[in-house]
């Protein structure tokens, strides 16, 4: 168990967090903790020892609660906080979850370092809030449920389900050959490119195995499959939900998470220049992108960017008068989503 610590605006590799306090003065960074952080958090205040016996898990969430409160950091716990109380059946805030899960954090950080530490010989156990609800084939009405990440999960539950079909009948085709159709279908069908969804079908269509591992994982019966890749369509979000949070709190985004293949992602993107207009981004930010942990060779690679570079110019004329109409592009993508579960669904 390894917490990973990623930023959009630190170009080099963050490998640990004396690394993260080398680069970047400590009152400049607020830190953005992912869904699995959270839930550690959580389980420490209520039941202790179910952290502290886990000796890799508790080794790591003590490091980073030490340099939190010695250097008095900023934290933000309340995108993974959100996830975490969801419902899996409908994506449904649960309210009462919510607010149990936000009193622990927030009761744990109300403490100093000491405190925390002698927090770990308590013998505790606080009944946790759960999710009764089931899985479900569908995430068509979990699209619809209002939360911060709905947009974005649009677009990203699409590009996953097509993922996972074009390499599901692949055939004869190459991989090379797949990922010019995916990045078709992006064009043609989707409407919108997304970096962070580019950057996975990369991964993802150039054979790594850790990438693959999170959507081939799970059992292949439609509610484990769907429930799947809708996971990893919200992991997606956080590069950038996190990142464009420099605006609001003028303060540079770390984001910290125990998923190596959600820090590969996000170190595989590097903003180099933004644009805004107060708390307001007035252009798309120039995000500079580092394949070279992908699996292509460099021929591959080189064919793949000349088919991506004219979809770009295509797009760069198309939109040039033309404005974006968001609720037409969600509307389009309800019916992406639709016709790719009904094709999943056939195939399990």
């Amino acid at each position: 168990m390894k917490f990973y610590y990623s930023s959009m605006y630190i170009h080099e590799r963050i490998n640990s967090f004396e690394e993260l306090i080398e680069k970047i003065d400590g009152k400049l960074i607020e830190l953005y903790l992912d869904t699995n952080i959270c839930i550690y958090l959580r389980d420490y205040y209520k039941e202790p020892s179910s952290i502290v016996k886990r000796d890799e898990v508790w080794a790591e969430l003590r490091t980073l609660l030490k340099h939190i409160k010695t250097r008095n950091l900023k934290v933000d716990f309340s995108f993974g906080v959100e996830e975490a109380c969801r419902n899996k059946s409908n994506f449904e805030i649960n309210y009462e979850k919510l607010v149990d899960m936000n009193y622990s954090i927030e009761e744990l950080f109300n403490m100093d370092y000491f405190e925390m530490v002698e927090h770990s010989k308590l013998l505790k156990f606080d009944t946790q809030v759960k999710d009764t609800t089931k899985k479900k084939p569908s995430k068509m009405n979990s699209l619809e449920s209002l939360s911060r990440f709905q947009n974005l999960l649009f677009v990203n539950y699409a590009c996953l389900l097509k993922m996972y079909l074009l390499d599901k009948k692949r055939e004869e085709k190459s991989n090379v050959q797949l990922m010019i159709e995916f990045l078709n279908f992006v064009e043609q069908e989707v409407d919108v490119f997304s970096t962070s969804i580019v950057i996975f079908a990369h991964y993802f269509f150039s054979g790594s195995s850790l990438i693959k591992r999170l959507i081939h994982r799970s059992k292949q019966v439609a509610e484990e499959k769907v429930h799947a890749l809708w996971n990893a369509a919200i992991d997606l979000t956080f590069p950038p939900l996190v990142s464009k949070q420099i605006l609001k709190s003028k303060s540079i985004p770390v984001f910290v998470t125990a998923d190596q293949t959600l820090c590969l992602i996000f170190d595989a993107m590097k903003i180099r220049v933004m644009i805004s207009d107060g708390d307001k981004s007035t252009l798309p930010p120039f995000v500079e992108v580092d394949l070279s942990k992908t699996c292509w060779s460099a021929e591959e690679l080189r064919e793949i960017d000349k088919y991506y570079d004219e979809i770009m110019k295509i797009r760069k004329y198309k939109f040039a008068f033309n404005e974006f109409d968001q609720e037409r592009v969600l509307e389009n993508l309800r019916a992406v989503c639709k016709k790719l579960e009904d094709e999943l669904n056939s195939i399990l």
